[in-house]
């Protein structure tokens, strides 16, 4: 099906779910139902919005539809800044930490932040001939993120078990909990990032082709990869300090598209894949809040059900590469 049938027919589905989800028991629905759907809504299209073009984005720099912005630490990063604002405020202040707040947020993204900018200054090409080497940026954050846990769980085991047991509720990724406040900062950070994300998209058709290409067109990758993993950990680290860390969830989207899509262009991948990111989502958690009166995680089987394609899809590779 050619791109704009198939994205008017994706529209038409995203806006049925939408009106499903916000009018279901309309008979019985209170004022503060009606927010409470309105907000919750709103808050799954800000995360596929942030999730879902920056992995494709991700996936292009580094030349493999195997993986995930997860694969920075962002979701490390995220775990130890709970853990320690929980640590520090129960151990060492005396008081309970309640819901995430804005001060919590910025936090987590300045030292995502941070972090990601460490990880390039590590590999970045130190003379301009020289090419950026990503399996390396990749290889040190799986490196430094297991290290990053192991101090989070070292924090969490000598933690008290109540305050423990708010910790790990606030680490699950849940579509239940949603910070009217952090959406607002959400919505804001993931309008400007899809702005910019759609005026790198030329850009990111040539680097899919090749990067010698690129380069001999004067495209400098090396800065254009800088600026797009910052826009990058920014769309993570807010969807992460939102719902919590979705690792598989771009991942399914991306891959999904490349197989049952006949598109080539990044903004088209964009617009299908958020508008097939939010048929699920939006779909998942109406059927699950619907007729499984919410006895479901929909993050856990997103999860769950990512993970299965990714072993799926590594294993079909490598049927494919002993047959050659």
């Amino acid at each position: 099906m050619k791109f704009k049938p198939f994205a008017y027919l994706l529209s038409l589905v995203v806006v049925l779910l939408s009106l499903f989800y916000l009018l279901n028991n309309y008979a019985t629905m209170t004022d503060y139902i009606w927010r409470l759907r309105v907000s919750k809504l709103t808050a799954y299209i800000v995360i596929v919005l942030a999730i879902v073009p920056s992995t494709f984005a991700f996936q292009t720099l580094f030349r493999s539809h195997y993986l995930s912005p997860n694969v920075l630490g962002m979701d490390a990063i995220f775990s130890l800044c709970q853990t320690l604002i929980f640590f520090i405020g129960s151990r060492f202040m005396n008081r309970e930490v309640g819901t995430l707040t804005t001060s919590s947020f910025l936090i987590n993204l300045v030292l995502m932040l941070f972090f990601s900018a460490l990880l390039y200054i590590a590999v970045r090409p130190r003379q301009l001939r020289e090419r950026f080497d990503e399996s390396l940026l990749i290889m040190l954050g799986l490196i430094l993120s297991q290290l990053i846990r192991s101090l989070t769980t070292f924090m969490q085991v000598i933690m008290d078990p109540s305050d423990y047991d708010a910790l790990f509720s606030r680490l699950n990724p849940s579509f239940q909990r949603i910070s009217t406040t952090l959406l607002i900062i959400g919505m804001v950070i993931v309008l400007i990032g899809l702005v910019i994300l759609f005026k790198y998209s030329s850009v990111l058709d040539v680097i899919k082709v090749d990067h010698d290409t690129a380069a001999s067109l004067g495209i400098n990758i090396q800065k254009v990869t800088y600026q797009l993993i910052f826009i990058i950990v920014l769309m993570i680290g807010t969807s992460t300090a939102i719902v919590g860390p979705l690792t598989f969830l771009g991942f399914m989207i991306a891959n999904i598209t490349y197989q049952y899509t006949q598109i080539s262009h990044h903004w088209q991948y964009f617009i299908i894949g958020s508008l097939l990111g939010l048929i699920m989502i939006i779909g998942g958690q109406w059927v699950n809040e619907s007729l499984l009166n919410n006895h479901y995680n929909l993050s856990v089987i997103v999860d769950v059900a990512g993970a299965l394609m990714f072993f799926t899809l590594l294993f079909k590779g490598g049927r494919a590469y002993q047959t050659q």
